[in-house]
């Protein structure tokens, strides 16, 4: 999944928040990444204050709002390769060789014992549970 950052420069938290406040666009950002203040390790810090229960952005520290954050967005309908005039025949093949990629097929032999394994493993601890 491909992410790209809309503002140019590296921006504060806040500074984020009243961008996309006052942006009319739909795009909503798929993630907001919040780098740790330059506070954090200090002794003294900004406190949160409101309830600790409901956590909003009206209630963050100061120098987490002042830290740098970074907008990243989704795949937009640009980047998306059309499946739509492929039969799904087609579509789940090229599912499966994306997992295949992933995940190479393990040796028959070495699957067998694994599963075995498993299951005896599952055996010795039922076993163990009911001696408790």
């Amino acid at each position: 999944m491909a992410t790209s950052r809309k503002f140019g420069k590296q921006l504060s938290l806040n500074e984020i928040i009243e961008e996309l406040a006052q942006n009319d666009d739909d795009d909503i950002p798929e993630s907001i990444t919040i780098m740790p203040p330059e506070n954090c390790n200090a002794e003294v810090t900004d406190e949160d204050s409101g309830d600790e229960d409901l956590v909003s952005l009206q209630n963050l520290p100061g120098s987490q709002l002042r830290a740098a954050a970074e907008v990243q967005y989704g795949n937009s309908c640009d980047d998306w390769e059309s499946d739509d005039d492929l039969s799904l025949a087609e579509v789940n093949k090229r599912r499966r060789q994306n997992f295949e990629n992933v995940l190479p097929h393990p040796k028959p032999r070495f699957f067998k014992d694994r599963i075995r394994f498993h299951l005896l493993y599952q055996y010795l601890l039922l076993q163990q549970m009911l001696q408790l």
